[in-house]
Formats: structure tokens, C-alpha cells, sequence
């Protein structure tokens, strides 16, 4: 389930609008942060924050959609939040929601992703070590990894072998922060014979707009993005 708000939101303040959605959620449900009583729940995130089309954004997956649903019955809509030094009214511009079937496929589908942040800081000196050929080689089994979480944390068991190739031609890179590190982010073109939904999240910090799956050639959809 995607849910758009009326509530223009630029990156920076993504962070913001999170830590709001989860004051009025509580932090008894914890699929908003993705914290348990011991600390960080190393999980795939059912629930993603997002910007889309400028506004502030929720994709929500399974269970998510429940407790995106306990969200709207504890008022969220139509209360005021604060974002940065502004107050905001809380208003919906559109709900989506889609049953998606999970399968794999016989001939390999093409994707686009923007934010993608595959490497931490160890690997990423390992990998900056690397040839240009080995360096696509890393990036694809990291990809494949990712896809694998993202299965694990949805209970898709596959039962055949991933396939995946990034397009290096593709390849955009843009130093970001993440949690007080300096990281790279891609922005690439790959195809694997797995389908996957539109909008979800691969590799690091999903919950908040980076590793962002898209279809290719679809420009009206990437724009909603990035």
C-alpha cells in the first residue's frame, strides 16, 4: 500500500516526518522504527518512508498495511505535525493499494535503482581496491543479497537461483552521509529474472528513500522518485 500525503516534504526533512509519524503511532508498533526492546530489529522494513511527487510518502508491505491502519485510527490524518520550525496539517492526496503475486521468471526483467547503498565503510575499501570488472562482479552479488533479504523478510521462499547483472554503463555514484559515515550511493540499470514490486527498497537505510526499485524507461515513475 502506497500512501501519498498532501505534505511537501524535501529530503532533509524525510527524518522528521518519520520521527512524527512514529510519535502519533507510538512506539509500541514497532514496524515504524524497526527498534526492539534490545536494540535495532535487523529486518527487512515493512514500512518505508517516502518522498513522492515532492510529498511525503509510506509504503507499507503485509503486516505494515495493518499498523498503517492503527496510524489513521489514532487521528494522524487531519492532526498537525511539526517539520523542522513549520506546522503542517496532515492530509491525503492518494492511497494505492496492490496485491502483488512474488514469482521468478524465465527471461530477466529490467530495472532502474536510485539511492542504492550497497557497500559499508570495510567493504567499501575492499571494493575500491578492485578492478573495474570485479567491482560490477561484487555489485551483482550484492544486489542478489539484497533481493534475498528483501524475499526473506516478505517469507518468499525461492527455490531457484537469482540471476542479476548491472548495467556498468548505467552506473551514477554520489558520496552520501549515512548514519555519521560517508558512503556511495548508485543509481544504476540492472536486470534479474526475479520479479519485484515497484517502489520497494534494496541494501541500506530503505526505510528512508534510498536503494528505490523503478521500472525502466518509465519516466513518469522515476520522476515521482527522484
Amino acid at each position: 500500500m502506497t500512501i501519498i500525503f498532501d505534505l511537501p516534504l524535501a529530503h532533509r526533512e524525510l527524518s522528521k516526518f518519520r520521527g512524527a509519524v512514529i510519535k502519533c503511532a507510538g512506539k509500541e508498533k514497532t514496524l515504524f522504527h524497526n527498534h526492539i526492546e534490545n536494540g535495532f530489529a535487523y529486518r527487512y522494513p515493512m514500512i518505508q518512508y517516502r518522498i513522492i511527487g515532492g510529498n511525503a510518502a509510506l509504503v507499507c508491505i503485509n503486516e505494515g498495511i495493518e499498523q498503517a491502519q492503527t496510524l489513521f485510527a489514532r487521528g494522524f490524518v487531519g492532526s498537525t505535525i511539526e517539520i523542522g520550525d513549520d506546522m503542517h496539517e496532515v492530509k491525503i492526496n492518494s492511497i494505492r493499494q496492490n496485491e502483488i503475486a512474488l514469482r521468478m521468471v524465465d527471461e530477466e526483467l529490467k530495472y532502474r535503482i536510485v539511492r542504492w547503498l550497497p557497500l559499508n565503510q570495510q567493504n567499501y575499501k575492499a571494493w575500491r581496491e578492485l578492478d573495474k570488472e570485479q567491482r560490477i562482479e561484487q555489485l551483482n552479488k550484492m544486489m542478489v543479497g539484497n533481493i534475498l533479504s528483501f524475499a526473506k523478510g516478505v517469507h518468499w521462499q525461492l527455490c531457484d537461483r537469482i540471476e542479476c547483472s548491472i548495467d556498468p554503463n548505467s552506473i551514477e555514484t554520489k558520496h552520501v552521509q549515512y548514519k555519521d559515515q560517508q558512503l556511495i550511493a548508485f543509481n544504476a540499470e540492472f536486470s534479474t529474472n526475479v520479479f519485484l514490486p515497484i517502489g520497494i527498497g534494496l541494501g541500506k537505510s530503505v526505510s528512508l528513500n534510498k536503494g528505490i526499485v523503478l521500472r525502466l524507461h518509465r519516466d513518469e515513475i522515476i520522476n515521482e522518485f527522484e
